[in-house]
């Protein structure tokens, strides 16, 4: 069932109403959390969409609730698609994968008889190179927060950024993953040359609006003229979210640039989930396959098996007992996360107006619930409700000294306040016992759980007695 368009609510034949719930209530709390103004979210199963909903608001001045149609900006989630037109491209006979990068951008200068730069190497994150901090220079002076100086308007910038950045390879090609904001953005430019259209453009012409997508853009204009659009939020110092411009630039269309709807978003999910067919789009589903194939190990998992990166995908290999293929985003000033189970053919879209709501851990969250898992298992689900059971202000006996636990993420700060003095100190978890670090050395504290909702923290000879919570990130 899909809602109906420029509403809010949503409901869900593909969840109980006791698991709706749940989600709603989850999605909620985490964007208390963070402090996120709006966010919206859409659930796929099968060629349909099942739920979506907008939560908080679109813009906060003016009273503007996020609905699902609200277009949001997707961030990295764009590689995707950049990495669909190549090998859309490469189905046309106009590209090949293999082809040396400097083919079509004669200016890239860091390939050499025993190191050649690929197209796959783009793709895959695996060109040896580290980040550059392109993209990031361009958001950062988007939002009037860049002070490098670093002249960086055009492609021939970037490319002279990059030519002098030789020595900063850390591996030859296909030997290691670095993600490379900067080989998505030559892959756009590579898209532009085979294709002969702009990289806005052939993404418009040929997923886009093939897929119904009409309102999806990579101009920001598209925020001031649509009438269900996100406000652009960034934080200042105390934490408080302040209204700015969308910082888009032209280097950044192909690696995170693209904006759109949960609700249009979703039908790109479908696509997948469905061999390649939506409408009138319609890819091989082998060609999906190439896009999904695990290329590079990333060397992390996060407790969900092996983690590879594929063609503008990330795949882990045990989500709960399955393949999850998915990316997030994160431009700052809003933040997305798509994925999909392709075994289970369901899929879940999300994206928020604020650069701290934890979008992979609700997405993963949604995902469970909707493929009939428990999300409880989820280790970084987990992991947040032990952290959170430990947070708050506990008290010695007579209460004549205190400490103050909170999160910082994953991870714990503990607060003592004596007279006239404060001092933080870090805390971490290992296998289940907890350190307090405090210069070179570590010492082992104890969190006593005395049922009924008391907690006890044993540091060495004082014990405090939990007196109330507090909730922080």
């Amino acid at each position: 069932m899909s809602p109906s368009p420029g509403k809010g609510g949503g409901s869900s034949a593909a969840l109980s109403k006791s698991n709706l719930q749940r989600l709603e209530e989850y999605f909620f709390d985490e964007m208390s959390k963070s402090r996120t103004p709006g966010a919206s979210i859409a659930l796929i199963k099968g060629a349909d969409t099942v739920y979506a909903k907008g939560f908080g608001s679109r813009d906060v001045e003016n009273g503007k609730p996020a609905t699902p149609n609200t277009i949001f900006g997707i961030g990295s989630v764009t590689k995707s698609f950049t990495a669909l037109s190549i090998l859309m491209l490469q189905e046309e006979g106009r590209l090949d994968v293999s082809d040396p990068v400097e083919k079509y951008v004669p200016g890239f200068r860091l390939s050499d008889r025993n190191n050649q730069v690929r197209i796959h190497h783009l793709l895959s994150h695996s060109s040896g190179m580290p980040a550059l901090g392109v993209a990031e220079l361009l958001i950062l002076r988007g939002l009037g927060k860049d002070s490098s100086g670093i002249p960086m308007g055009s492609i021939d910038d970037m490319l002279t950024h990059i030519n002098q950045a030789a020595g900063e390879r850390m591996a030859p090609p296909g030997k290691r993953y670095f993600y490379w904001n900067e080989g998505y953005t030559l892959l756009g430019r590579i898209i532009e040359i085979a294709s002969g259209e702009s990289y806005p453009d052939y993404v418009t012409n040929h997923i886009l609006r093939p897929l119904g997508m009409s309102r999806a853009s990579f101009s920001r204009n598209v925020l001031l003229t649509d009438t269900d659009a996100m406000t652009p939020y960034t934080q200042n110092k105390e934490g408080k979210y302040v209204a700015t411009q969308f910082p888009s630039h032209p280097l950044v269309d192909a690696p995170g640039g693209l904006l759109v709807s949960m609700n249009e978003l979703a039908n790109y999910i479908k696509m997948y989930i469905n061999d390649g067919n939506f409408g009138d789009f319609a890819v091989p589903a082998s060609l999906l396959k190439e896009l999904c194939k695990g290329r590079v190990s990333t060397g992390r998992a996060g407790g969900m098996g092996e983690m590879w990166y594929c063609y503008g995908w990330a795949r882990s290999t045990d989500f709960l007992g399955n393949e999850l293929i998915w990316h997030t985003g994160g431009i700052d000033v809003s933040v997305a996360f798509a994925g999909f189970l392709p075994e289970k053919k369901v899929g879940v879209v999300l994206a928020a107006n604020g650069g701290s709501f934890p979008t992979f851990q609700v997405g993963a969250y949604a995902l469970a619930l909707l493929a009939g898992e428990e999300p409880n298992k989820l280790s970084m689900v987990s992991k947040e409700n032990a952290l959170e059971r430990l947070v708050g202000e506990y008290e010695n006996y007579k209460g004549l000294s205190r400490v103050t636990v909170s999160r910082a993420g994953y991870y714990l700060n503990l607060t003592m306040k004596g007279e006239g003095s404060e001092q933080t100190l870090p805390v971490f978890e290992d296998q289940g016992k907890y350190y307090l670090v405090a210069g070179p050395d570590k010492m082992e504290i104890e969190f006593l759980d005395r049922g009924g909702g008391k907690m006890d923290l044993v540091i060495e000879r004082n014990v405090f007695h939990k007196t109330g919570k507090l909730s922080k990130r």
